[in-house]
Parts: C-alpha cells; sequence; structure tokens
C-alpha cells in the first residue's frame, strides 16, 4: 500500500472504486537513503510498474528531504536514467520544489481493461 491514499469522490462511481484516488509515496532523502536507490527504484518505480495506481492517470511522490539535496539533483537522477519512462518534462517557476514527470507503463489491466494509460506523478521535496 502507498503511504497516503486520498479517495475520490464523484458524481458518477468509477468502475474500479478503490483504485480511484490519489495516490501518494513518501521517501526519505539524505545520505542514507539516496534518490537512485531510494527515492526512484523503491518509490517512483511502483506507479511504472503498477503496483500503485495502476488505474489512475495521476500520482504523486513526496521527499522528505535533509542535507544538501537540491531538486536538480532529482532531475539528473531521473534525466540519467536510460528508462524514457523516467523523464522529468515540467518543472514549475512559481513553486521551485516541484516538478511533473510522465511515465510509459507497459502493463496489462486486469479483467481486459487493456493496457495501462501514461501515469504523470508529481513530486513535492520539503525541506526538513
Amino acid at each position: 500500500m502507498p503511504d497516503i491514499f486520498f479517495d475520490l469522490k464523484r458524481e458518477k462511481a468509477p468502475v474500479l472504486s478503490d483504485q480511484d484516488g490519489l495516490f501518494v509515496e513518501c521517501k526519505p532523502v539524505d545520505s542514507k537513503h539516496p534518490v537512485s536507490s531510494c527515492y526512484c527504484q523503491m518509490g517512483l518505480i511502483r506507479f511504472v510498474n503498477g503496483d500503485y495506481a495502476w488505474a489512475m492517470q495521476d500520482a504523486l511522490m513526496v521527499g522528505y528531504v535533509t542535507g544538501h539535496y537540491s531538486f536538480e539533483k532529482l532531475e539528473s537522477v531521473l534525466n540519467k536514467n536510460d528508462s524514457a519512462n523516467l523523464k522529468t518534462n515540467y518543472h514549475s517557476e512559481i513553486v521551485p520544489s516541484i516538478y511533473r514527470s510522465n511515465h510509459n507503463r507497459e502493463l496489462e489491466l486486469p479483467e481486459s481493461f487493456g493496457l495501462a494509460c501514461q501515469i504523470s506523478v508529481t513530486h513535492l521535496w520539503l525541506q526538513l
């Protein structure tokens, strides 16, 4: 299960109501929890491979940052990855600690719903 799940209330009930919500994964980012191995490969990848939010097109990652780990570090790690589905493509100029990345997902949905759609993950880093 993700760290936080916000259930969405809609006028029309979705087909899979238990999967209709905002999934939030939170990870520490510090010297013991590197961006690449902890934040990306133990957090972000869960949205890409369908562990979390497989029926959704949006999700949220929160990094609890201590030390000198800037958002540029996250951007550089995501952009170094050879996989095209882990590229950061949007940075907010108004609020510099928010990024958004889009990720292709190559997974089959259950019950003949077809392929999962691309997911857009918003990244929020909170300095501790």
